[in-house]
């Protein structure tokens, strides 16, 4: 019997698809390929793990792609991955959906998604739930031509959906810039070109969305403006209320960030996004106590969230996001030795967390330890070599040493 079928839809990613495929070796049955038009050696590649490989001709949407490698899979389950994604803790996989209740037609996993922020030169990692694992029924399908979706159906086939512990990388990070950027424009083509009213409401979010991710957030707002009078509701309505909280946040308007999130947090108390946001506002407030004393409300990646409704799409902090975050309260608040505690356990648990090197090295040198300041910033941009912030920090430091 076969339990897990993986589906993929690729087009030249021979960059990508062979550390993918082999994260799946040990937790799936069969691979499906449904390639686009590949071009170079993504087939052989494929070849190697015995994929059952398909054409497909290019029609302009991701969901018809992976609506025909669904079609052509044998397993009770489908993972739909991306060839620029790798599977983490997989060989768990197929011992977890053997044990799911039956009334369970979707799982939520953790996609990490590591991405470079050009603008500043930092390498970022962002954690959110998304549903990539489910029944292998044909009432469940993918849904809109970009930025696609399979929730709704398995809701509406009289499925539940529930979270698991198992995560996805996606290698964004990879990219250059130019790369980065044609990957965004193309998304905004698709959108653009998308005129079922069905998908109107979502298409305008991705369309915000890909505007702040490629810095427009003037344009962003606007949209979302758009968006929030036209009533969104459900899951719709948390992330277009997070994504305008975000951009508010990013322009300073921490009065407009406050009203989104206090009616988001109203609506979706259950949520991890907000509350980060919300400690995020307080920090700028300068009131560093109260911005951790909703750290209780955040949700680590790894964390069992069981207890808890999870939202499609809700914001995870990466361990060492949140030792970074509250070891720079502590700095600003003058606790300097619960900021090194802080920040020693981020790099415990992640030592290459360039973030927590930066902000140790802020402790050091409020300390007076050059040395060690000097050392912890060498350590963040070895990590993080573009990394502006940290460089321009390591120069403050030697200048002032020399003196």
């Amino acid at each position: 019997m076969t339990l897990l079928s993986a589906c993929l839809i690729i087009k030249n990613e021979e960059k990508w698809l062979d550390q993918c495929l082999n994260s799946l070796s040990d937790a799936v049955d069969e691979i499906i390929i449904v390639d686009t038009g590949s071009t170079d050696k993504s087939k052989e590649i494929a070849e190697k793990y015995n994929c059952k490989i398909f054409d497909f001709t290019w029609t302009g949407s991701f969901s018809a792609a992976r609506n025909y490698a669904i079609e052509q899979a044998q397993g009770e389950w489908i993972i739909s991955i991306d060839a620029d994604e790798t599977l983490i803790n997989g060989i768990d996989l197929p011992a977890y959906l053997r044990n799911i209740p039956l009334n369970v037609g979707g799982v939520l996993i953790e996609r990490e998604n590591l991405y470079t922020d050009f603008l500043i030169g930092k390498s970022q990692v962002e954690v959110r739930s998304n549903l990539r694992i489910f029944r292998n029924n044909k009432k469940i399908r993918w849904n809109r031509n970009v930025h696609e979706h399979v929730s709704f159906s398995i809701r509406e086939s009289g499925f539940e959906i529930t979270s698991s512990p198992f995560k996805i990388l996606h290698h964004l990070n990879e990219l250059n810039e130019d790369e980065f950027i044609r990957k965004q424009k193309n998304y905004l083509s698709i959108l653009e070109n998308d005129t079922q009213a069905a998908n109107k409401l979502y298409n305008l979010f991705f369309k915000a969305q890909t505007y702040h991710i490629l810095k427009d957030r003037g344009k962003a707002r606007i949209i979302l403006d758009e968006l929030l009078d036209l009533k969104p509701s459900g899951n719709l309505l948390f992330l277009s209320l997070s994504q305008f909280a975000i951009i508010c946040l990013e322009l300073q308007d921490l009065l407009a960030a406050r009203e989104k999130l206090a009616l988001s947090i109203d609506l979706f108390p259950e949520q991890s996004f907000g509350y980060f946001l919300l400690s995020q506002i307080l920090f700028r407030e300068n009131k560093f106590e109260e911005a951790l004393s909703l750290e209780n409300k955040w949700i680590l990646s790894g964390e069992k969230v069981k207890e808890r409704e999870v939202l499609e799409g809700d914001l995870y902090l990466a361990k060492e996001q949140a030792a970074e975050f509250k070891g720079i309260c502590y700095l600003r608040s003058a606790q300097l030795e619960k900021a090194i505690e802080e920040l020693k356990e981020g790099l415990t648990g992640k030592p290459q967390a360039s973030g927590c090197y930066l902000r140790s090295a802020q402790v050091h040198f409020m300390s007076g330890n050059f040395k060690e300041s000097i050392s912890c910033a060498e350590r963040a941009i070895e990590l993080n070599p573009g990394w502006k912030e940290a460089s321009e920090f390591l120069k403050k430091i030697q200048r002032i040493n020399s003196l």
